[in-house]
């Protein structure tokens, strides 16, 4: 009997290990059959109903993932992601809602918020959340450029680019758009070569070469024009990335690799209100040879991509139309890391 806590204790953590990799790999239907029997053992694995809540919000299903990301919230009231993904949460759950029921749950996605950020200032992911909420939201539930103001103030402390494309969103927001340029102007891409750490986003570093179709290429945010003011921000299948590159279809960006990088992941999808007749595919290929082509995406959908790219030396990040129409083909690589 003394031994079989430890034994089950082992056991749990590789059966959650491996229901993570099969979330990240993208194999939901494994993921979610491995998490519920995780929750279905242990009813206050938070763990489990956390990453329960992250597919149930991929599945276009925000009330289910309210329900699991308030479970992880009441098992681990502590964690500083459980509450930022359970405003996610509200806030996706608002959008389909009566006009009652959207005021309180847009009350709880700004309550989640403000709380991630109290457990963890240096959430950045939930501080932009909650900047764009505040940019977002009338003054009656509690948004004002005041207040988006100060927070894009405070992401500044900590990261100067982030807070870049925050001040430019809130500057095209008040039609400010040679400023919002200016703004953008500041960033600066490093140099692949030079990285030397064992991760890095690719929209953070320079790119060989890199083309759109329409508008210009964009790190870290979408493009934007006096005729095209949308966004800013990156917001896709109802998430909000602080990394990615805008490739509104067809596109082609490539990056120099020299052979030094192993793992290529990201999210991809159409920015959100892209039309729905809008749709692209997502093609990567490495040294001229195809590694990953996407289903077609459209609006309020996205996939995840996990690539092994050892020895690539140039590795090019590519999409078309999913129609004859590409002026709605608003393409978006999320998150696109490249790993050691």
């Amino acid at each position: 009997m003394l031994a079989a806590g430890p034994l089950t204790a082992a056991s749990d953590h590789a059966a959650l290990s491996a229901a993570r990799a099969q979330y990240e790999a993208g194999r939901l239907d494994e993921a979610e059959h491995a998490f519920e029997k995780l929750a279905a053992s242990e009813a206050r694995n938070a763990e489990a109903s956390f990453y329960r809540g992250e597919i149930a919000l991929l599945r276009n299903n925000p009330d289910k993932a309210v329900k699991f990301f308030e479970q992880a919230v009441n098992a681990a009231p502590d964690v500083s992601p459980y509450h930022h993904r359970l405003g996610d949460a509200y806030g996706r759950a608002a959008q389909e809602a009566s006009i009652f029921r959207a005021l309180g749950l847009a009350r709880k996605c700004l309550a989640a918020f403000k709380r991630a950020v109290e457990l963890d200032p240096g959430n950045l992911d939930a501080r932009y959340s909650l900047f764009t909420f505040y940019l977002g939201a009338p003054r009656i539930i509690g948004g004002g450029t005041g207040r988006a103001a100060a927070e894009a103030a405070a992401i500044k402390e900590r990261d100067a680019d982030r807070a870049r494309v925050a001040f430019a969103a809130l500057h095209v927001q008040q039609k400010q758009f040679d400023r919002a340029r200016a703004e953008l102007a500041e960033m600066r891409a490093l140099d692949l070569a030079s990285v030397r750490s064992d991760r890095v986003f690719l929209s953070d570093v320079q790119w060989t070469s890199a083309e759109v179709g329409w508008g210009e290429p964009a790190r870290n945010h979408t493009w934007f024009d006096e005729k095209n003011p949308r966004g800013v921000v990156l917001l896709v299948h109802g998430r909000l990335y602080g990394k990615g590159l805008f490739a509104h279809s067809p596109s082609r960006y490539s990056f120099n690799l020299e052979g030094k990088w192993n793992i290529f992941s990201a999210t991809v999808g159409l920015r959100d209100g892209a039309p729905e007749e809008g749709a692209a595919i997502f093609t990567v290929r490495g040294d001229g040879r195809e590694l990953f082509r996407s289903a077609q995406l459209r609006v309020n959908a996205s996939q995840r991509v996990r690539l092994e790219v050892s020895g690539i030396h140039e590795l090019e990040l590519l999409t078309e139309p999913g129609s004859q129409d590409n002026a709605s083909s608003w393409a978006i690589w999320a998150e696109p890391r490249l790993r050691r």
